[in-house]
């Protein structure tokens, strides 16, 4: 695959253009190499929340390690505000490594790939846009597809 796949969210404020910034600032330090659409979703785990919107990135593989991959995306989320007071709460950015290529990872800061990338309709949908997408069904076979649950593409960042 050569390729590091991430997945963002957010439901707070201006959500598109904070996938949009959280876009601008992951391209300093990565070559993105496409971008999915935007989807709006429900909120999972903690739900008095307002709705989602997420999309999937593909981008080189970076020559940095996972663990130094995932700390340049955290300060990323950390520079745009991000605060983790409740699990699965409200965020303005989150930033999450799917695949790092075909690397098996478990650590206690990072767990590739990503350990519940295949039961999110919001991570499933948006990859299936991407041309890695083909790779990672023979590398992950995913069936049955996650139910949908209200996931509704709404633009391009």
């Amino acid at each position: 695959m050569k390729a590091m796949m991430l997945a963002l969210g957010t439901n707070l404020g201006n959500k598109a253009e904070h996938l949009r910034k959280a876009i601008a600032n992951i391209r300093q330090y990565f070559e993105i190499k496409e971008v999915s659409r935007i989807y709006r979703s429900n909120p999972i785990g903690y739900l008095p929340q307002p709705n989602f919107y997420n999309l999937v990135i593909l981008c080189n593989l970076p020559a940095t390690s996972p663990q130094t991959s995932l700390a340049i995306l955290q300060k990323i989320e950390l520079n745009m505000g991000r605060t983790r007071d409740i699990p699965q709460g409200p965020r303005i950015i989150d930033i999450d490594i799917l695949f790092f290529d075909t690397l098996k990872l478990q650590t206690p800061e990072l767990t590739l790939p990503h350990p519940q990338w295949h039961l999110r309709p919001f991570t499933v949908y948006p990859l299936m846009e991407l041309s890695a997408y083909n790779e990672i069904k023979i590398n992950y076979p995913i069936w049955p597809l996650p139910e949908r649950q209200g996931l509704m593409p709404v633009g391009y960042a």
